[in-house]
């Protein structure tokens, strides 16, 4: 009888800021008011924000997690200088290559792009 053997695993993060408004509460929240909307917008962050956001630089294991209390507080406010994209558990992802990864596993052609 043989088993299944998990070889390894990767992490990722997708800064896809696109689809935050699709998420289950803002969707909520969104139909309750229309400033929401445009207050949601007005604070997404960057790629490179993302990329050098300390928590995450922990996911993807290019610093411990107990190394997150020697960082300043808050986190989104200081940011890290020219944080690495890879680490040695997965990387961040930005928004374009994402939906390029998604059209290339989308047997199903669901998926359609525009040139903008």
């Amino acid at each position: 009888m043989s088993y299944p053997v998990v070889k390894g695993v990767s992490y990722f993060l997708a800064h896809v800021p696109d689809l935050v408004r699709y998420g289950s509460k803002p969707v909520r929240e969104i139909k309750k008011s229309d400033k929401l909307l445009e207050q949601l917008y007005s604070r997404l962050r960057t790629f490179e924000e993302a990329r050098n956001y300390a928590p995450h630089q922990a996911f993807i294991g290019n610093m411990r997690p107990e190394a997150l209390w020697e960082v300043k507080r808050p986190w989104y406010a200081n940011l890290l200088p020219d944080a690495p994209r890879y680490g040695p558990w997965g990387e961040i992802m930005p928004q374009d290559e994402f939906y390029g990864v998604v059209k290339i596993v989308d047997e199903f052609r669901l998926f359609h792009l525009t040139p903008a």
